[in-house]
């Protein structure tokens, strides 16, 4: 069980590196990959699904990723209370 918790608005950036040094990671399909390596540095808003997350922003996209609350870092609070 995860200590960390997010809510929803919050900003998070993805930990790139632990999600790519993963033991399995070349056997993650190749658009996740992509996404991950793509999102170096980039900042996104964080909402809940679940015990996962995934992020406001790929609402339009063809694939909302999910992803631990360990592969995120807290950039700025934002979430409602």
């Amino acid at each position: 069980m995860s200590t960390k918790e997010f809510r929803d608005g919050d900003r998070v950036r993805l930990d790139v590196m632990r999600i790519t040094h993963y033991k399995d990671y070349d056997r993650f399909i190749p658009a996740y990959r992509k996404f991950v390596e793509q999102s170096e540095g980039k900042i996104y808003t964080v909402r809940k699904e679940g015990r996962l997350y995934t992020f406001e922003e790929l609402r339009k996209m063809r694939y909302s990723w999910l992803f631990w609350p360990e592969d995120l870092i807290l950039v700025e609070k934002g979430g409602q209370t």
